[in-house]
């Protein structure tokens, strides 16, 4: 992670980008807050009109809320990657596995075969025809 933050680019370019998204954002949220009637709304317009005018002029001023953002976002990424990951884990895997012990349900040929030579699965032989290959699913 340490290292994922440490590669963070903060190019003039991607400065002057980021300052783009959060002003657009921040106008976004302002005109939600406008047709709904907030009277704040104008604090938000004049923060995106701050960021787009900053990030069109001298955008390097940005470099430490991009930074501060960009680690929050990696932050929040590798959190949310293992809830994410344990709820998969935890509440689909598990019952599925769960289920299929109760069912004696084998998904793979774990089991070792002394007197086979070889754990080849051959199939039945079949002629395809040219409508077999019409609908494939």
């Amino acid at each position: 992670m340490m290292d994922e933050i440490r590669k963070i680019k903060s190019t003039s370019k991607d400065l002057r980008n980021f300052g783009f998204i959060i002003g657009a954002a921040f106008a976004i949220i302002a005109f939600f807050l406008y047709k709904s009637g907030h009277r704040s709304y104008s604090y938000l317009l004049y923060s995106a009109l701050t960021f787009q005018a900053v990030a069109l002029i001298l955008p390097e001023i940005l470099l430490p809320l991009q930074k501060i953002w960009m680690v929050i976002g990696i932050l929040i990424g590798w959190l949310m990657t293992r809830i994410i990951l344990s709820i998969l884990f935890y509440f689909i895997l598990t019952p599925v596995s769960l289920l299929a012990k109760l069912f004696f349900k084998q998904f793979l040929n774990l089991g070792f075969d002394k007197p086979g030579t070889s754990y080849w699965e051959y199939r039945k032989p079949y002629v395809f025809n040219r409508s077999d290959y019409e609908r494939q699913f």
